[in-house]
């Protein structure tokens, strides 16, 4: 019997993303790790590969809003799988650098609603993920200029 539980191992995950400690995060990953989201062009395979998208991808973000929080609106969990809806809310305070251009801060509160779901190993590491964001949604709250 494992001596892990796969929503546990998930909530640490995204406990050390939210401290945004990205050395901790990562090793809670399988070496082999892979993730599947549309914010990259290929998936996203390995540790260090994560760790690089964490930091290319997220930091843009918590520079751009204030008080970000990220909330779990639902999790089930299934043996060694787990299904998550999130929220994360902030308040547009500074620009927004992104690869294509810089959107002008509007200073208001904006939310993004999306889904993660998770395979944990036999060993309690975090295998797979794959990522779905609303960000038309989102792109929409930052204003005209986005």
């Amino acid at each position: 019997m494992a001596r892990w539980n796969s929503e546990d191992v998930v909530k640490r995950f995204l406990a050390a993303e939210d401290r945004r400690d990205y050395d901790e995060a990562v090793m809670m990953l399988d070496p082999e790790f892979v993730e599947y989201t549309p914010a990259a062009q290929q998936p996203i395979k390995g540790r260090e590969a994560m760790r690089r998208a964490e930091v290319q991808g997220n930091e843009p973000y918590f520079e751009a809003f204030s008080n970000v929080q990220r909330k779990i609106l639902n999790i089930m969990t299934k043996s060694d799988m787990v299904a998550l809806e999130l929220m994360y809310t902030g308040t547009f305070e500074r620009p927004l650098e992104t690869p294509e251009r810089t959107i002008p801060p509007t200073g208001s509160r904006c939310e993004l609603r999306y889904a993660e779901f998770y395979r944990v190993n036999p060993d309690g590491l975090i295998a797979e993920a794959h990522v779905y964001l609303d960000t038309a949604g989102f792109f929409r709250q930052l204003g005209p200029k986005a």
